[in-house]
């Protein structure tokens, strides 16, 4: 088996091993966060969990989060403990609806536009399985 082989195999075996979805974690020129795990559907060897949480503006109400820092446009990263890459989804929200769907390109989201403060929902999916994840942040867009 090839050394590329190998390491699929064992992010497989990880994930497989998981009882629950990775910590993620966005990180811009200006500085880093933790996401909070939200709403999820997740399988492991040996079972199965599905939860529900509120909408990203409930849970930042709820929580004392961690604010990351932006610029307008500017691609930020976001990463998983476990060193996976599922396909993600992003997007801003205004109340208690998405407002704004963000360009995502393999693990990089595009920030909004206009500078404020923004509750961010971000999908993850993780091919071949059934296992997803939905998390938030809150990002800050700053001035130029």
């Amino acid at each position: 088996m090839g050394k590329a082989a190998a390491a699929v195999l064992a992010i497989l075996l990880l994930a497989a091993c998981q009882d629950q979805p990775p910590d993620a974690a966005m990180e811009s020129a200006q500085s880093q966060a933790s996401g909070v795990l939200g709403t999820y559907s997740w399988e492991w060897t040996g079972g199965a969990e599905d939860a529900e949480s509120g909408t990203p503006p409930e849970i930042i109400l709820a929580r004392d989060m961690e604010e990351l820092t932006a610029r307008p446009g500017e691609q930020v990263t976001v990463s998983f403990d476990d060193d996976s890459s599922p396909t993600l989804q992003a997007e801003t929200w205004d109340g208690g609806a998405p407002d704004e769907t963000l360009q995502v390109d393999e693990q990089q989201v595009t920030m909004p536009a206009e500078p404020g403060g923004y509750p961010l929902g971000i999908h993850a999916d993780w091919p071949d399985s059934r296992n997803n994840a939905h998390y938030t942040f809150f990002i800050q867009i700053e001035e130029e």
